[in-house]
C-alpha cells in the first residue's frame, strides 16, 4: 500500500536524480569550455583535436553539445592532444566565485512544490 510518506520518498529521489544529472552536466560543460579556450589559443579545429586524439569528429562535437558523455579516458586524451594538464580542484560555491570572478555560476536549490519561491541570483 503507498503510502503518502512514499509518495514524497521518491518525489525526493527523483528531485535528487534530476539535480545530480545538472550537476553532471555542469561539469562536462565547464572541461569543454577549458578544452575550446585552447583549441582556441592553439587556432586548432575540431578535426584537427579528432586527428590528435584518435577519436571521430562527429563524437567531439557530440561532446561539446553535450550528447555523450565524458570519460576520464577522453579527458586523458584532450591533456596529450593539447599538452596541457587539468588542475582539478574541490571547491564550495563561495570559492568559485571568487577565484572565477567574471564567470557565471548558477546556483541551484530544488524545492518541495509548495516551497517554491522563484529567486534571481545575480553573480
Amino acid at each position: 500500500m503507498n503510502t503518502i510518506s512514499d509518495f514524497e520518498n521518491k518525489l525526493k529521489e527523483s528531485q535528487n536524480t534530476f539535480v545530480f544529472e545538472i550537476e553532471k552536466s555542469m561539469i562536462q560543460m565547464r572541461i569543454m569550455s577549458e578544452i575550446e579556450k585552447e583549441m582556441d589559443n592553439k587556432n586548432m579545429s575540431k578535426a584537427k583535436l579528432a586527428e590528435l586524439t584518435g577519436l571521430s569528429a562527429s563524437f567531439i562535437t557530440q561532446l561539446f553539445r553535450g550528447h555523450k558523455n565524458l570519460n576520464l579516458e577522453t579527458i586523458a586524451k584532450f591533456q596529450f592532444a593539447l599538452d596541457k594538464k587539468f588542475n582539478i580542484k574541490l571547491m564550495n560555491y563561495e570559492e568559485l566565485l571568487q577565484e572565477n570572478e567574471p564567470t557565471t555560476y548558477v546556483k541551484m536549490k530544488v524545492y518541495r512544490n509548495d516551497d517554491y519561491k522563484p529567486q534571481q541570483i545575480a553573480v
